[in-house]
């Protein structure tokens, strides 16, 4: 089990969008998935329940009981308070696990600078994903995240992604890149272009790489690539799974996404 939480200091940097388009990815790939919605507008449920998946997909709902059908790639959960997300994710892995259909990743979705409730989930998570924009009010932010990550126990993997990235704009690019190096946090190599089809993809509820093909070719290179850098991340020898070490050769995360 995998948990990947998409944070940022600040709202309207794709929070929402790049968690569903992993999430999608993730099932994508056959892996079972649970997307999280921690976000008090609940962006990514209003997103869930339109998405026109080619499997049936069903909601835990907060219930506690997991399904005794067999389970979809990508099931979804509404948490009303940040603060018992740790908790909640807890208690639908050891559903899934009693019901013989463990889950292998989690990707949740927070509100933008709700740092104070997310303690626990930090550092529950193999990975925190920043989205940033590649503009100076998107770097000044930095900090906030550093004093964050600084006030928790344990140090989770931290890695910022570039988000709505303007065509031609190399320099400002690469001028991000830097300001990242030189604060000490790690940026992944594969970026996100800015295009409305993310709007569009979000209002069709369906992901950038569900659209038609000739609109969403770009889109999901991006996305690929950057779900390869992310499992290369949390793929280690032994890795944290809630609240257990355990292998990579019995856990079911990134080999289940390899298959």
């Amino acid at each position: 089990m995998q948990i990947i939480s998409i944070v940022s200091p600040k709202g309207g940097t794709g929070k929402t969008a790049l968690a569903t388009a992993l999430a999608v990815a993730l099932a994508g790939r056959e892996c079972r998935t649970c997307l999280y919605d921690l976000d008090p507008q609940g962006s990514a449920a209003r997103w869930y329940f339109n998405h026109r998946l080619p499997r049936n997909a069903r909601s835990m709902n907060g219930s506690g009981t997991w399904p005794d059908r067999p389970l979809d790639p990508l099931v979804m959960n509404r948490i009303a308070d940040p603060a018992r997300a740790a908790a909640s994710i807890l208690k639908d892995v050891e559903a899934s696990e009693e019901a013989g259909r463990p889950l292998e990743w989690a990707v949740c979705d927070t509100a933008g600078g709700a740092f104070g409730t997310l303690g626990e989930l930090a550092v529950l998570s193999d990975l925190l994903v920043v989205p940033l924009l590649p503009s100076v009010p998107d770097l000044a932010t930095i900090p906030k995240l550093h004093a964050f990550t600084a006030s928790l126990e344990t140090s989770p993997e931290v890695a910022a992604v570039l988000t709505r990235v303007p065509p031609r704009s190399g320099q400002r690019t690469e001028f991000a890149r830097q300001t990242l190096a030189d604060a000490g946090l790690r940026c992944l190599a594969a970026s996100i272009g800015q295009s409305v089809l993310w709007q569009d993809a979000y209002e069709a509820g369906r992901s950038p790489q569900e659209m038609p093909f000739w609109r969403s070719r770009r889109a999901a290179g991006e996305i690929a690539r950057l779900l390869d850098e992310i499992i290369t991340m949390t793929s280690s020898t032994e890795r944290k799974s809630h609240g257990r070490h355990v292998s990579t050769e019995t856990a079911g995360g990134a080999q289940a996404v390899a298959r």
